[in-house]
């Protein structure tokens, strides 16, 4: 009978460990290598290593969860559904992969599937940082309805667990301004630009509250301030122009608009404003045709039809 050395049954053991347990801790390493490169947005990256540790070890529903995060960053829907069934078909119910759904559906546009993944998913969590994710996805399914009081309803309840976090209040404030609520969304508007900081999405809403309220002056510094900090943001600029054309400078508002052209010639909301903006400093010919130009650019189809009332009355003989 052979009788082996301690210094070989050491290097048996090695060898047995390396054969059974490396795999496991290879998945692992490339699961969390996956994981760092989703959170800095490489996703080629972090979906060659999240398949890297699904090949090592097809056991783990986390690996599967991950890459169906990965697959929706890159917008790859169908492979993202493959693998919530298949999490879901070894562990059914699952939240995450609720939400992981609803997230699809939001993005797809197809509200009603969202709000059901949504509330299911709400249903499960438990964990206050998943719940304000869920509850301010499901707020702006519904504020992307039309819906603004439910809208209201959730991202309150997220904002009872984040008070101070930026990314529910900027969307209370914005709701609040959608239902003409201007106290309440000038108090959470407040609360974000407190500290000082310039944060130029509240300059945005700062801008739409005096504007809603006819502060067309106020809406207008308030809008250049966004843009000091956000440059090139043609929706703002046309704002701008548009504040000018409610305070009847008319010349103003041509200068701005000419300023939204360079970035873009070819915005029918542009057009839009450059025909009001001349046709209100009798310019009938140079404001019809812009209006006109508006029309083939798709803003009906895009925008909705009040332009076409606006060039019947005017440009229609």
């Amino acid at each position: 009978m052979k009788i082996f050395k301690p210094k070989i049954l050491i290097i048996l053991a090695c060898c047995w460990v390396h054969v059974f347990l490396c795999p496991a801790q290879k998945a692992s390493d490339y699961f969390h290598q996956g994981e760092i490169a989703l959170t800095s947005g490489r996703y080629g990256e972090a979906l060659t290593n999240i398949n890297k540790a699904i090949s090592s070890d097809s056991s783990d529903a986390g690996y599967y969860l991950l890459r169906a995060r990965i697959n929706l960053a890159l917008a790859q829907y169908n492979k993202c559904i493959e693998d919530c069934y298949l999490i879901q078909s070894r562990y059914p119910n699952m939240p995450e992969v609720y939400f992981l759904r609803g997230q699809i559906c939001m993005v797809t546009e197809s509200y009603g599937c969202a709000l059901l993944l949504f509330g299911k998913a709400i249903d499960g969590f438990t964990g206050n940082d998943q719940l304000f994710r869920a509850y301010l996805s499901r707020g702006k399914v519904y504020e992307a309805s039309g819906e603004y009081s439910k809208a209201l309803d959730d991202f309150s309840m997220a904002a009872e667990l984040f008070p101070d976090s930026v990314s529910i209040l900027m969307p209370l404030a914005d709701i609040y301004i959608k239902m003409k609520k201007a106290d309440d969304a000038k108090m959470i508007l407040d609360r974000i630009t407190g500290a000082g900081e310039d944060y130029a999405p509240a300059f945005r809403l700062y801008g739409e509250l005096y504007f809603m309220d006819t502060q067309y002056p106020e809406a207008v510094a308030m809008f250049g301030k966004y843009l000091q900090l956000h440059q090139g943001d043609v929706a703002v600029i046309n704002q701008i122009a548009l504040s000018y054309i409610m305070m009847k400078e008319y010349e103003k508002a041509k200068l701005i608009i000419n300023r939204s052209l360079t970035l873009d010639v070819n915005n029918p909301e542009t057009h839009k404003l450059r025909g009001i903006a001349y046709l209100s400093s009798d310019n009938k010919e140079e404001g019809c045709n812009s209006l006109f130009r508006a029309m083939l650019l798709g803003y009906l189809e895009k925008v909705g039809y009040d332009l076409l009332d606006i060039y019947i009355a005017n440009c229609e003989e």
